[in-house]
């Protein structure tokens, strides 16, 4: 499944990709060509083809796009750990560090991840 999360007061969102497999990433990539770069994407790929390679993966592309990608979709820890890697990123790039603004930030990560769970539960309901 893919889906983004729009984060309004940043102006930007979080594209997530979840259990996909070549195909729907492939699908997602021609509908999104313009966030991503053709090595961005063949190191993605090369990542979900590999199930040894990782759990999960967060991408700040050329674009200043967020990609988080994930094997799957209710494994807590690395749903956390990846959406963490997300917000922390955007978070830095809009010059808001954690260590200085940590209810910014655990606000964010809670609402994130909020989201992600009904977007997915939403969608498995379809």
């Amino acid at each position: 499944m893919t889906f983004a999360i729009d984060i309004d007061i940043f102006l930007n969102s979080i594209m997530f990709l979840v259990e996909v497999d070549k195909l729907e990433f492939e699908r997602w990539y021609y509908d999104n060509t313009t966030l991503i770069t053709s090595e961005e994407h063949d190191q993605m790929l090369e990542d979900i083809l590999d199930p040894k390679s990782c759990m999960g993966f967060t991408v700040k592309t050329d674009s200043g796009s967020y990609v988080v990608y994930l094997r799957e979709a209710y494994k807590e820890m690395y749903v956390v750990h990846e959406i963490y890697h997300a917000v922390n990123k955007m978070l830095m790039s809009a010059g808001v560090h954690h260590d200085m603004d940590d209810e910014t930030f655990a606000y964010t990560l809670g609402y994130v991840v909020n989201e992600y769970y009904n977007k997915v539960d939403e969608l498995r309901k379809k």
